[in-house]
Formats: C-alpha cells, structure tokens, sequence
C-alpha cells in the first residue's frame, strides 16, 4: 500500500521537503544532520486511490532522534546502526515515510542550494513552520498539482 501511495506523492513530497528544512535560518549541514518524517496512516473509504493513506504527521528530525524513533517501532539495532551510517552530505535531501511496520527512505541531491539558503529568513521560517500542514492538506484534498510519476 505504501508503495501504491508514494507513485502519486513522491513528486509533491520532493517539492515540499527542501521548504521545510528552513535553509535560511539553519546551518549548512542542515540537510546531512536532519531529516523529514511523514507519519501515515489508512484512511477509511479514501475517495481515490492517491488518498488511501493520511499523514497524521510531519517532523523535521535530527538523524539521533530519528534513530530513536526507529528504536521506538522495534528497528533491529543492525537496520538503525546501517540507517545512521547512511549520510549523504549537505546537499542531498531524505524523506522517511512510516506506515504501520513500513518505513520508506527517499533521498534526492541539489547541486546548487544558494536559492534556498538565501530566501528572506522570515519566508524561509514560515514555510518551516508550516510545511506540514501544507502537505498534509494536499494530500487531504488529493491535490497530486505536482505531478505524480
């Protein structure tokens, strides 16, 4: 199901994610330290295909609390230990997408981040701050405006 559901939403999840990082008002090895999460969960009689998931909810994490958060759903320590020697760097965004016992990592690099970096702080903040509503209600509404693959 979560394979299904990440056809329609891999697309707007990419788009979005480089928001919430909030690179204006962050370190520039923010992307390497940190990661997105978006918590899933069934949606009862979805209207489409695209909406037979919700997010229930969506965190910036740092790489430690998301270990700890693997922790938590019962991750062998071998599968948590592998996921934290998995860094890509300051330039490559990851997306972990949990459903029920299902954890899915996506990752994408940007060669050229100065446009996020050097957005007013006070948009950059609030885009930070909201990306999560903003997201979810998309997905919500079945809003796929970004393309599905």
């Amino acid at each position: 199901m979560l394979v299904d559901w990440l056809k329609y939403w891999r697309t707007t999840l990419y788009h979005t994610s480089v928001l919430s990082f909030d690179l204006a008002n962050h370190p520039h090895d923010r992307l390497a330290t940190h990661c997105m999460v978006v918590f899933l969960e069934r949606r009862p009689d979805p209207p489409s295909r695209s909406q037979q998931l919700r997010m229930s909810e969506g965190k910036i994490m740092s790489r430690d609390e998301f270990a700890t958060t693997l922790r938590e759903l019962e991750t062998s320590e071998e599968d948590v230990q592998e996921w934290l020697q998995d860094v890509r760097g300051d330039h490559t965004v990851h997306i972990c997408v949990l459903f029920e016992d299902a954890a899915r990592f996506l990752w994408f690099s940007l060669m050229d981040l100065t446009e996020y970096r050097n957005t007013d702080k006070e948009t950059s903040k609030l885009l930070g701050e909201n990306w999560a509503s903003y997201l979810a209600s998309k997905i919500e509404r079945g809003d796929i405006s970004q393309g599905s693959e």
